[in-house]
């Protein structure tokens, strides 16, 4: 048995606009971007992860202390991480209703509910088991970087009005060599991943049984009063 990282969380209310929070990292001298040469004054880099993460996380590594940092939007995260879909599912239910304890007492919180939730998370490599002092510096470092006025009173409501204001349209999709049915909610046109879900159609032999099932996800799987699109791959 042996230790691959120690992972740090601590969640704080309100939401930045990461995009003003970017411009912040890179303005200060100790901040580059991946891929540029670095400097003297060098101690973080910020990572290029938007293709796998999306607009709503800022990740850089922290030289000096062998460990990677990231904050992001909790709430987005329900709706956007393949983690958390394989961990809970990917029910609309469960993106309101978490059926993790701990993370649905945080969503839960009167403050939480009317401020939006940011988590501050810390990654330390090399196998390495920090001391408590280590942890309360690393925990007040993570504050101390984004302790600035662009954080935003940003409820969940309006996150997730602000998400179904940009749905126009449904997507239901039968891979006829994979034999699975997809029900796409939405996708992110930025890191390319669709959240939904799948069914194996391999237990439905008779046309009549697949043709009641795909006409279920149909009627349940979709987003009233948006056009709904039904495709088939034969390859």
């Amino acid at each position: 048995m042996y230790l691959l990282d120690f992972d740090i969380t601590r969640d704080y209310l309100n939401i930045p606009n990461f995009t003003e929070l970017e411009e912040h990292f890179i303005n200060r001298e100790d901040f580059i971007r991946e891929g540029d040469q670095k400097t003297e004054e060098t101690r973080y880099i910020l990572l290029d992860s938007k293709k796998h993460v999306g607009k709503t996380c800022l990740s850089f590594y922290d030289l000096q202390e062998d460990k990677r940092d990231k904050y992001y939007n909790k709430w987005v995260c329900q709706f956007t991480s393949a983690g958390v879909s394989r961990a809970f599912g990917a029910h609309v239910y469960d993106f309101l209703f978490c059926p993790d304890k701990r993370l649905n007492a945080t969503f839960k919180d009167e403050k939480a509910i009317m401020c939006g939730v940011t988590r501050l998370e810390s990654s330390i490599y090399n196998g390495r088991l920090p001391t408590e002092e280590q942890l309360e510096r690393i925990i007040e470092d993570m504050y101390d970087i984004v302790d600035v006025p662009m954080f935003y009173k940003t409820g969940f409501k309006n996150q997730y009005l602000a998400l179904t204001e940009n749905l126009n349209k449904n997507l239901v999709l039968y891979n006829k060599e994979e034999n699975k049915l997809y029900a796409s909610y939405w996708g992110n046109s930025l890191s390319r991943k669709i959240t939904g879900g799948s069914i194996k159609m391999g237990k439905y032999s008779k046309p009549e049984d697949k043709e009641r099932v795909i006409n279920y996800v149909l009627a349940h799987y979709s987003i009233q009063l948006m056009p709904c699109y039904y495709v088939e791959l034969e390859k």
